[in-house]
């Protein structure tokens, strides 16, 4: 249809007042465009589709009896969640990912009382989050040898309902996930 060999890409040309502009000698350019733009729409798509949510601890605030040695929120690698190397872990952390998120939330940590007691523990997350993770916060607290685990929502606490978690969550509503 085309004749010897060429395609519809060689073909195409924008005609101008000035006269016609041959687009064949711009595939790469094209090509690079309408990859960048499938990149970024699926990039997109995806972080709309799981959302951007939180993870977080403060052990200062709210495990002033406990030192944290390690902790691991996922596979990302992301900063934030996991464990810097530095052992106990000094304050906490608060990130915000976008995308999928973690399946297991694995804590270690001791009593500042007996040093020589270690604690472990890991979470399966799989079943316990909801499937629009937009704006939620996975938050934990070591309260002696439990771990607890939160659910941050972006909903406000109503005035009648019971405040649960940490008190700086006070104005949200929170769910306890585990235990």
């Amino acid at each position: 249809m085309f004749g010897s060999g060429r395609t519809l890409t060689d073909r195409f040309e924008i005609r101008t007042r000035t006269g016609r502009f041959d687009l064949s000698k711009f595939k790469f350019v094209i090509g690079a465009a309408a990859l960048l733009y499938s990149i970024f729409t699926y990039s997109a798509a995806s972080a709309v589709a799981h959302g951007l949510h939180g993870f977080g601890f403060d052990a200062v605030a709210d495990s002033p009896d406990a030192e944290v040695l390690d902790f691991k929120y996922g596979n990302s690698g992301s900063p934030g969640t996991h464990a810097s190397g530095l052992s106990p872990v000094q304050g906490g952390t608060s990130t915000y990912l976008t995308g999928k998120p973690g399946e297991t939330l694995f804590v270690k940590w001791r009593l500042k009382i007996d040093p020589t007691q270690v604690y472990e523990k890991t979470v399966d997350l799989r079943g316990l989050l909801p499937a629009n993770m937009s704006e939620h916060t996975i938050y934990f607290v070591v309260q002696n040898t439990e771990l607890y685990v939160f659910l941050v929502t972006p909903i406000k606490r109503l005035p009648d309902e019971e405040i649960i978690g940490p008190r700086k969550f006070r104005e949200n509503r929170v769910h306890q996930i585990f235990p």
